[in-house]
């Protein structure tokens, strides 16, 4: 293994006779790493050295990406209103990102993706329980890194307003305070 420089990694595992040999490169550290077999390092059954090889090289990437920047508009929406979910991601991701609101999916909004930028919606419905929402994305990247976001700050859902029966006597003392305020206020 003395003859096989490496880049930013190390030689291990190296084995090998003739005209074939193996040996496992392993990273040092994130980004391009590599080896190469300088000039007279082997020489084969007859006495001829090798000529320099070619530099392998690979990246190595084990950071996932970073989902960040979570704004849902509105806020706070009822049952039937649509919210759009707009986010970014640090490094463009290898597939569309999963997002999920309360378990349920959410669908990338029309002109969904610019960059590493996002826009997904999502329309409540009234199995969506009243309160914070939880919001969850996922994003991989082309070395196959996952990130994850859980989100229960962004989004509320609001409940139901319930019209109340106003009858009887006390029913017909509110209306009259309500017709008098009314007034009042012109």
């Amino acid at each position: 293994a003395v003859d096989v420089d490496p880049i930013n990694a190390t030689v291990s595992d190296f084995a090998g006779a003739g005209d074939t040999y193996t040996f496992t490169l392993t990273p040092l550290a994130q980004g391009a790493f590599g080896a190469e077999v300088g000039a007279s390092g082997f020489t084969d059954g007859i006495a001829n050295q090798n000529t320099a090889s070619n530099l392998l090289t690979r990246t190595y990437d084990s950071i996932p990406p970073e989902i960040t920047g979570l704004i849902a508009d509105p806020a706070e929406a009822y049952a039937d209103d649509v919210v759009t979910l707009n986010f970014s991601v640090s490094e463009s991701p290898s597939l569309a990102p999963v997002v999920s609101v309360n378990g349920e999916s959410a669908i990338p909004g029309t002109g969904s993706k610019t960059g590493t930028d996002f826009s997904y919606t999502y329309t409540i419905t009234g199995q969506d329980p009243a309160g914070p929402a939880i919001i969850e994305i996922l994003a991989m990247d082309a070395a196959g890194n996952l990130g994850a976001l859980q989100d229960a700050d962004a989004l509320t859902i609001l409940a139901p307003v319930v019209p109340m029966p106003i009858s009887g006597a006390y029913g017909v003392g509110i209306l009259l305070a309500l017709a008098a305020a009314n007034r009042l206020r012109r």
